[in-house]
């Protein structure tokens, strides 16, 4: 969720999520440090209101549920549609040294009980 001017509104990862599951926004539900929900959809949130990412492993290894295509096996055929079909598709480079890093909080530094969790917070505003 992306604070501006008094209002919350969706990342584009979220909004990518909401689409996937069938979710409007009118559906959106924002409780900060608690979680996020639209329609089936549920993001558990820490304290800071930030999601812990799961990783599947790494790109392109047995099991992995992302999966990595070069544009050029698309292009000349080798990757047919259906490898694409029901599925979210990210369209993006990913030479090195492309784009900004950025740290990532990962699920060993995101655990916390649950009753550490306050029934004080409440839902908040959120913009479409």
């Amino acid at each position: 969720m992306m604070s501006y001017a008094g209002a919350y509104y969706p990342s584009f990862a979220l909004r990518l999520a909401m689409a996937y599951v069938g979710a409007k926004p009118a559906d959106l539900k924002f409780t900060p440090g608690v979680e996020v929900t639209a329609g089936k959809l549920r993001v558990p949130l820490d304290e800071d209101s930030a999601m812990a990412v799961t990783f599947v492993g790494p790109p392109n290894s047995s099991g992995s549920m992302i999966k990595h295509v070069s544009f050029a096996s698309v292009l000349n055929g080798s990757t047919g549609s259906d490898f694409f079909k029901d599925k979210i598709v990210l369209i993006g480079p990913t030479a090195l040294g492309v784009g900004t890093a950025y740290v990532t909080r990962s699920p060993a530094i995101f655990r916390r009980s649950r009753s550490s969790r306050t029934s004080s917070r409440t839902s908040s505003t959120i913009a479409s």
